[in-house]
């Protein structure tokens, strides 16, 4: 059975980026097609093989089918099953902001957002947790943080959980960190008010009751690490 994933970030691009990256992410957060040769930004999230769409004949209608992942990743266009989750879906990109909430299906995430969530954390202004991911079968999201140009995730746990284990609060480098309203972005804030109205609690209430520990997964945004220059 197939797993989706709800995804979402908020970040501001820092000013000095290259027209290249700024057309890119126009690109990615479109909302209608258009032609877009793959960026030469020597990072692995844009790597690709082969021209980029193809065209299939489906029952008699041509479909044009685009190949690679990173094209369509936070489209501005909806998809089956957002309709049924409570808050806004879509993707912009504007001011050199740059803010997204989409689903995915597993596969897709796991191909992609492991070399995304890096990408986005080398060139963002934005610092702190930015963003989550939740699985169908998930209780709690998993956030996303970036600091010093570098992504991290970071599950949620109930404090209970981590009772002598030493917690900070604004140290990256620390595995167990205390949540605080200052060091997340509003798309963060409101998926945790989602989260605090099942128990009934307010937002502060409820991100006291739990702690971000680094997740097992964090090892896996090294592959998308660019190669030395």
């Amino acid at each position: 059975m197939s797993i989706c994933y709800e995804f979402a970030l908020e970040c501001q691009i820092k000013c000095d980026v290259s027209q290249e990256v700024i057309d890119t992410l126009k690109y990615m957060t479109r909302s209608q097609e258009y032609d877009f040769d793959a960026p030469e930004l020597n990072y692995p999230l844009f790597k690709e093989e082969a021209y980029w769409k193809e065209i299939w004949n489906i029952r008699g209608r041509q479909v044009t089918v685009i190949k690679y992942e990173w094209r369509t990743v936070i489209t501005n266009q909806p998809r089956e099953g957002e309709q049924y989750l409570p808050g806004e879906f879509g993707s912009a990109f504007s001011g050199n902001k740059l803010s997204f909430r989409r689903l995915l299906r597993d596969d897709v995430f796991c191909n992609v957002c492991w070399f995304l969530f890096p990408w986005l954390a080398s060139i963002s202004d934005t610092t702190g947790f930015v963003g989550y991911y939740r699985g169908d079968f998930d209780d709690y999201p998993t956030l996303v943080h970036f600091e010093a140009g570098r992504a991290s995730v970071y599950e949620l746990i109930p404090m209970r959980f981590v009772q002598g284990e030493p917690v900070e609060s604004d140290n990256a480098e620390d595995p167990v960190l205390r949540l605080e309203l200052e060091s997340m972005t509003e798309i963060v804030r409101q998926e945790l008010l989602r989260q605090a109205e099942n128990p009934k609690m307010s937002l502060e209430a409820y991100i006291s009751s739990v702690v971000a520990r680094r997740d097992a997964m964090d090892a896996a945004l090294e592959v998308g690490e660019p190669p030395p220059s």
